[in-house]
C-alpha cells in the first residue's frame, strides 16, 4: 500500500512539474510562420517592424483611418497569426477604421518569446509609437480590440494608455482561473506566475466597453465574459450575448452590426 501511494505521489508530483514547464508553450502556442498581408483582401495594410528595447523585432500590420475615423489597435487570441484575421481587418478597412495589429513575440514572423511581461512591455511601446508606425497624425478615436488572450492584454494597456473605447471578445477572467477549471486537480492557482487577471484590472477601465461572448464557448466559458463585463463598472457598457457562439465563430453577422453600432459612437 506504502508503495502505491508513493507511486501515485511521485506520478502526480511530476505531472504538476510537466505542468509548470510547459506553461508558456500551453497558454501561447503561437504560430511562428511569417504571413504578409493579402494584397488582394488588403491592398493597404503595409507591414511595419517595431524594435524593443531588449533587441526583439515585433511585426505590425498597419492602415491609416479614413479622416476622422476610429483607429481599431487588435491583439490577437493566441491561436494561429495574423493571417488567419485577415477577414475581420479587411471588414474594419471597409469602414474605414484603420488598423494597427501586433504579432506577439514568436508568432507571424516577430522575434523572441512570449510572456505576460514582454507582452505588456511591448504593448505600451506600440501605443506610444502606433502613429509614427501609420505615418499619420491621430484624428479620430483609438480602439482597442482583444481577442481571448489579447482582451487581457488590451484592458492592461488600458490601465497605462487609455483609449477611447474597448471591445472584448471572449474575455477570460484570470490565466489561473482558466486553468484551474482545465486542470482541476492541480494547484493551477498557486503554481502560475502568468496572471492576466482581467478582472481585477477592468475595474480601473474608464471608456465605453462592449464585451462578446458565445454561450457554447468551451474554451474561456460564457461566465468569464458575465464576470467582466460585471466587474467593469460606472462606464456605459454593452453585452453581445452570442447564443450557441463557441470560442471561434462569433464574428455573425449580427455580431458585426453590434461592432458597428459601438464604433459608430466615437
Amino acid at each position: 500500500m506504502t508503495k502505491i501511494l508513493f507511486g501515485g505521489l511521485f506520478l502526480y508530483v511530476s505531472l504538476l512539474g510537466i505542468l509548470w514547464f510547459m506553461r508558456l508553450s500551453l497558454i501561447y502556442p503561437l504560430d511562428p510562420a511569417r504571413v504578409f498581408p493579402d494584397p488582394d483582401r488588403l491592398p493597404d495594410v503595409t507591414e511595419s517592424i517595431l524594435r524593443t528595447a531588449d533587441g526583439n523585432d515585433l511585426v505590425i500590420w498597419t492602415a491609416p483611418a479614413r479622416s476622422g475615423a476610429p483607429t481599431v489597435v487588435y491583439f490577437s487570441g493566441n491561436g494561429g497569426n495574423l493571417g488567419n484575421r485577415t477577414e475581420r481587418f479587411r471588414r474594419f478597412r471597409l469602414q474605414g477604421y484603420g488598423l494597427v495589429a501586433m504579432a506577439y513575440r514568436g508568432s507571424n514572423g516577430s522575434t523572441g518569446s512570449a510572456n505576460e511581461a514582454h507582452i505588456t512591455s511591448d504593448a505600451r511601446a506600440l501605443r506610444e509609437q502606433m502613429f509614427g508606425l501609420l505615418g499619420a497624425k491621430k484624428n479620430g478615436a483609438v480602439i482597442y480590440y482583444g481577442e481571448s488572450l489579447g482582451a487581457a492584454v488590451a484592458v492592461k494597456l488600458a490601465m497605462t494608455h487609455p483609449p477611447d473605447g474597448v471591445i472584448l471578445e471572449a474575455p477570460f477572467t484570470s490565466v489561473p482561473d482558466v486553468a484551474a477549471e482545465t486542470f482541476p486537480f492541480f494547484p493551477a492557482r498557486l503554481i502560475l506566475d502568468e496572471r492576466w487577471n482581467t478582472a481585477e484590472n477592468i475595474r480601473d477601465l474608464n471608456a465605453p466597453l462592449l464585451v462578446i461572448h458565445g454561450t457554447q464557448d468551451k474554451v474561456v466559458p460564457y461566465a468569464h465574459g458575465q464576470a467582466i463585463f460585471e466587474a467593469a463598472a460606472g462606464i456605459p457598457k454593452l453585452f453581445e450575448k452570442v447564443e450557441g457562439g463557441s470560442h471561434h465563430n462569433l464574428w455573425s453577422v449580427d455580431v458585426q452590426k453590434s461592432i458597428a453600432t459601438f464604433m459608430g459612437r466615437f
